[in-house]
């Protein structure tokens, strides 16, 4: 993520991959849906970065509390762009595929409502 290079992202996950975006209800299913989904995002927020993660890991799943953040350059989740940046405070799932080498799904969780209010530059 920190490369800013959504394909090697990607290659971590399997071709039948799913992402479920819990907070609003969203899902993506397979690689190339999902590397079509970060390009995206990061044409919105070309500078989109980890700022801090912490990660637990049990059997085949793995907990992670990601603090994610960018400038809000270009209108994102219906959003014009403020230029201002953001900082998204998230919680991810991962379990790994049948293959044991690749992500299988991530469900992630966010409180949707304060990043909303940072994209329209009214704060935290």
């Amino acid at each position: 993520m920190n490369r800013q290079d959504p394909r090697a992202l990607v290659d971590h996950f399997a071709e039948d991959c799913e992402f479920v975006d819990l907070s609003d209800g969203s899902s993506i299913r397979g690689r190339a849906a999902f590397l079509a989904d970060l390009l995206d995002l990061f044409e919105r927020v070309p500078d989109f970065h980890v700022v801090e993660s912490r990660l637990a890991v049990e059997g085949g799943t793995v907990a992670a509390e990601i603090r994610l953040a960018g400038t809000h350059v270009n209108e994102w989740r219906g959003h014009p762009p403020t230029g201002a940046e953001f900082d998204w405070q998230t919680c991810s799932f991962y379990d790994l595929s049948a293959d044991g080498e690749h992500l299988g799904r991530e469900r992630m969780y966010y409180d949707a409502g304060r990043l909303d209010r940072q994209l329209a530059g009214a704060g935290a």
